[in-house]
């Protein structure tokens, strides 16, 4: 038992309460704080460790719906990996991309290799969604930039636009997540090549 947190449950469930939010209480038997920590011998309980791991894993894919009134932003789409390979002025990016996509309503449908300034430089346009592919990888090029030319590649969701979370890389060199800002490469959704009708 941790009485340091346990003493503070009741505000915190009526504040989870009044936000209207879905939430769960599980307290579990003989479980110090740290209970979960596997490096710590001291404070690691096995029983309670497995259990809780898989009632959050439960409660996390569980689905849900919003209570009345309440609007639940979608998720964004995410690029995780870019393998490059080639040459300087003709690179092919091989973009992994993790997305929210349940159809043709919403899905990734586009990839794009941009400036930091907000020029588009390239971009790979998808034909479907990726419902049952997450997450999944796309090749596209030649792109036309130098190995020391410093880049964003960033994912659009055909229902909620450009990524503001993606990654800023050299065609040679290490890939850093970067934030975007709201407003960046505004211009660029309308800009061509737009992607094809969506099939599945």
């Amino acid at each position: 038992m941790d009485s340091c947190i346990n003493a503070g449950i009741p505000a915190i469930t009526a504040a989870l309460a009044a936000a209207g939010t879905t939430h769960e209480l599980e307290i579990y038997a003989d479980a110090p704080h740290a209970f979960l920590n596997h490096t710590n011998g001291s404070r690691y309980v096995q029983p309670a460790a497995v259990d809780a791991w898989a009632d959050a894993l439960r409660w996390l894919q569980a689905p849900r719906t919003p209570p009345a009134g309440q609007f639940v932003a979608p998720l964004p789409a995410r690029i995780t990996d870019v393998f490059v390979t080639g040459t300087p002025g003709a690179y092919t990016f091989a973009v992994t991309v993790g997305s929210p996509d349940t159809g043709c309503d919403s899905y990734v449908d586009w990839w794009e290799v941009v400036t930091l300034d907000g020029e588009l430089i390239h971009r790979h346009t998808l034909f479907h969604s990726h419902v049952d592919e997450q997450p999944f990888t796309r090749a596209g090029g030649p792109i036309a930039i130098a190995a020391d030319d410093e880049m964003v590649v960033r994912a659009d969701m055909n229902s909620t636009g450009g990524a503001p979370t993606t990654l800023r890389l050299r065609a040679v060199g290490r890939q850093t997540p970067v934030e975007l800002a709201p407003d960046f490469g505004a211009a660029l959704e309308s800009q061509q090549p737009q992607a094809p009708t969506c099939a599945f």
